[in-house]
């Protein structure tokens, strides 16, 4: 599973690549931000993780994700929508270099097409290139992978950090939209509808939905849930922070798809259904 090496994702199969941080927003036809993707594995390691900030920072959001069918035994790769993402401080108060805290829900179609999902808040991880891809999670600044061995500074918590399945009538051969809603926990104390920034108490509730055939109207019941606590994010209240998008191209494959940002709460004061 999981994230980052620079992400190789311009329109069929492009070796370009994106950087942790300072990519713009990328508005397609919808007006939405987001970002359509085709990339390439081209290594002979298992994993070729990335990430993209999407540079807007938000309390909530929802995403919509496009996740094609596969062959391969796990899929083609994970596609996630990444949020929370925060500086890491050391002892005396100072911003660690190369070093990041964030929460994703990550998703993918198993050998029989199956959509499987996590969630997890990681802690401490090194986003450095010499130190991805080292095994089968993050590792923290000193390349110690996370569960590898004893003595990581990087964590992985979350009670839902083991994929599960997503609902029973996602299996087949056509790519498929679900939307995947990120909403902050805890008391609205302005009555408002919304846990905004401030509000709340820091967790996050998570769930995934089918859609309707416009493409982005979310169907009931939720097909996937989750939560995070504050202990599993750290923050005892609601605050703005980078989305993004997050993509794990297994060994030998193409991984394509589209996630794009729509409800969005902080911004255009939209509040999540």
């Amino acid at each position: 599973m999981k994230i980052m090496k620079k992400i190789a994702a311009a329109a069929l199969a492009s070796a370009a690549l994106f950087a942790f941080v300072g990519c713009a927003d990328n508005a397609g036809e919808t007006g939405k931000i987001g970002k359509d993707f085709e990339i390439t594995n081209p290594t002979e390691s298992d994993y070729y993780r990335g990430w993209q900030t999407l540079k807007t920072k938000h309390t909530s959001g929802a995403a919509l994700i496009t996740l094609p069918a596969s062959e391969n035994t796990n899929g083609a790769g994970v596609v996630g929508f990444i949020f929370g993402i925060k500086d890491v401080k050391d002892a005396d108060g100072n911003t660690e270099a190369d070093v990041k805290d964030f929460c994703v829900v990550g998703l993918r179609r198993n050998a029989k097409n199956q959509v499987e999902a996590y969630t997890a808040a990681y802690k401490n991880v090194s986003t450095l290139e010499a130190n991805l891809n080292k095994g089968n999670n993050f590792a923290d600044k000193n390349g110690v992978v996370i569960g590898l061995t004893t003595g990581s500074l990087a964590k992985e918590l979350g009670d839902d950090k083991n994929y599960k399945n997503v609902g029973k009538a996602l299996t087949g051969t056509d790519d498929i939209i679900l939307r995947v809603e990120v909403v902050a926990g805890g008391a609205d104390t302005d009555g408002d509808g919304k846990v905004e920034d401030g509000e709340g108490d820091g967790s996050y509730e998570i769930a995934i939905y089918n859609v309707d055939a416009d493409g982005e109207t979310k169907k009931d019941p939720a097909l996937y849930k989750a939560s995070l606590t504050s202990e599993d994010t750290g923050d005892t209240k609601a605050a703005q922070y980078d989305l993004g998008l997050y993509t794990n191209v297994y060994k030998g494959q193409t991984l394509r798809g589209k996630l794009w940002l729509t409800d969005l709460v902080n911004e255009a004061g939209i509040e999540l259904d």
